[in-house]
């Protein structure tokens, strides 16, 4: 059975730590750098529970083999769009500066660890796309940021 949901929000990159002595010495203290990380691992948590709530659903079982699809969609800046609002005919069709895709894919799998798995390793087969919102496909227009999550078990 397929997990699918929609977390709104401004997504945000994972991976990057920083390492600080810990006062009073004793060892160091690992932090996750990206900014907003926090915040966007919470988002997604809290989508991702609700959603295995409502649905009665449990984490997949561990060693079972999962293929996850994430869609991204990430605001497009001002510049893009004319005084009157409207979008550009020399706008970019993608956002290809930061925050990198898969930086954006590890603080998603990481938050959804625990909840619709047990363990990321357990993905086997990701696509993951960055897209502008009010991004249109033939099924859905989507102008919200935040991500689309689907995950299914091979």
């Amino acid at each position: 059975m397929n997990i699918s949901f929609f977390v709104p929000g401004i997504p945000a990159p994972g991976g990057s730590k920083n390492v600080f002595p810990r006062k009073g010495g004793g060892g160091y203290v690992v932090v996750d750098a990206g900014k907003g990380n926090a915040q966007w691992k919470r988002s997604v948590a809290t989508v991702a529970k609700k959603y295995m709530a409502e649905n009665k659903r449990k984490p997949f079982e561990k060693g079972k083999a999962l293929y996850l699809y994430l869609d991204f969609y990430v605001k497009r800046p001002q510049s893009h769009f004319t005084s009157k609002g409207v979008l550009k005919k020399n706008a970019p069709s993608y956002p290809t500066s930061k925050p990198d895709e898969c930086k954006l894919r590890r603080s998603t799998e990481d938050a959804l660890t625990g909840i619709c798995w047990y363990d990321d390793a357990q993905v086997v087969r990701c696509i993951s796309e960055k897209n502008y919102c009010l991004f249109r496909t033939e099924t859905s227009t989507y102008t919200n940021p935040g991500v689309s999550v689907l995950i299914v078990e091979m």
